[in-house]
């Protein structure tokens, strides 16, 4: 009696399987390093050439989270701030901020609970009042609307969240390589 023998045609299907799940794992290793590579990319250039300014308090609201459940509701709180660059140009940038930084903004005007959209907008774009709270913001220089508030005291925790997350991707890179190279 002779003895068995696996078929050419299961191993066959065996390796293309192989070639699949790697160009799958391939594809989430290069997904996942493009998108923290932009994430890190936009974050740098605040953290290294990003110039500080003091910003102007525009605008204030809170706006209720439409993506969670209705049985709780949750807000999110915005702040809208103006400031100058050196070469005179005003920049308006618009940002959401926690219940406890909100809290410390102290603005004398009152604060609008926003539930539609629209009246968020109208917000955005009131006018701007000739005095009142400020924020540190930081901007990248040569592009003054990529601005943000200055986050500078979590520049280091917001940097080695990039690194387990660069790690995983370029594991997926070199194992879907790897798994694409199988016989």
């Amino acid at each position: 009696m002779g003895t068995v023998t696996s078929l050419p045609a299961a191993q066959d299907w065996r390796g293309w399987g192989l070639r699949l799940l790697g160009l799958v794992v391939h594809l989430m290793g290069l997904a996942l390093v493009v998108f923290v590579g932009l994430g890190l990319a936009e974050d740098v250039s605040l953290w290294v050439f990003g110039r500080p300014a003091e910003a102007q308090v525009t605008a204030t609201w809170i706006e209720e989270d439409a993506s969670r459940s209705q049985a709780e509701p949750s807000y999110r709180w915005f702040v809208r701030y103006a400031f100058t660059t050196p070469d005179g140009r005003t920049i308006n940038g618009v940002s959401t901020v926690s219940a406890t930084e909100f809290a410390t903004l102290g603005t004398s005007r009152p604060t609008e609970l926003v539930s539609r959209e629209s009246e968020a907008s109208a917000l955005r774009e009131g006018d701007a009042p000739a005095s009142g709270p400020t924020v540190d913001v930081v901007y990248f220089p040569p592009l003054p609307s990529h601005n943000r508030l200055d986050d500078s005291r979590y520049a280091a925790l917001l940097a080695c969240a990039y690194v387990p997350l660069m790690v995983a991707g370029w594991a997926g890179l070199m194992l879907g390589r790897r798994l694409l190279r199988a016989e």
